[in-house]
């Protein structure tokens, strides 16, 4: 297998980069199930309307879905499974199993957090609050 060439490396970078969003993610994972209107993604995926359109705008650039006209309505489908294959691939395991080197999250680091320093040192002989 020959080393790919600088363009593929950028195009393969450049999905990398769109598939490092969760909302996107949340997208093509309710893509499985078939095509669906932006209404429908929007309503299942929990996102505004504005923001499904623009979601879908990137994922269709890096043709990772596409859109077919259905009468008046536009449906977004996959058109590149691989995509799921590697979503499953890279994230399947990390979705359903804890991971024992997970970063805390922001109410653990609170509660383990020293208290407060003071602003001024005490000075010597204070008696302490």
């Amino acid at each position: 297998m020959s080393a790919p060439s600088l363009l593929q490396l950028k195009r393969l970078a450049s999905l990398f980069s769109v598939l490092g969003d969760p909302a996107r993610l949340r997208i093509l994972h309710c893509l499985r199930e078939g095509p669906r209107s932006v209404g429908e993604i929007h309503r299942v995926c929990r996102l505004k309307q504005a923001n499904t359109s623009k979601h879908l705008r990137v994922l269709r650039e890096v043709r990772v879905v596409s859109p077919r006209r259905s009468g008046t309505t536009v449906r977004y489908e996959i058109s590149e499974p691989l995509v799921l294959e590697l979503c499953d691939l890279v994230c399947g395991a990390a979705l359903f199993t804890p991971s024992p080197h997970r970063l805390p999250s922001s109410r653990e680091k609170r509660e383990s957090a020293p208290p407060p320093c003071r602003k001024y040192p005490r000075k010597p002989g204070a008696i302490p609050e």
